[in-house]
């Protein structure tokens, strides 16, 4: 991922201020916290009728996915 771009799309979307640059640690903090309000039931009803292996969601949670985002490597 490159930081320089997703920072210039939060700022046009209004979702980060311009007066800073985006830091790794600002992103994660706000995927952290993005990733503990979603409603995991509904999204794997959305997704269900893309997937082939089912039980592949078995793992979707806000800890699985704080936890990619970990191991992410940020440019």
């Amino acid at each position: 991922m490159n930081l320089a771009h997703a920072g210039a799309r939060l700022i046009q979307t209004g979702n980060f201020s311009a007066d800073k640059s985006l830091t790794l640690v600002d992103l994660q903090e706000m995927l952290h916290k993005r990733f503990q309000e979603i409603d995991y039931q509904q999204a794997k009803q959305d997704v269900l009728p893309f997937i082939k292996n089912p039980s592949a969601l078995d793992l979707w949670g806000a800890d699985f996915f704080v936890g990619i985002t970990e191991k992410l490597d940020f440019q």
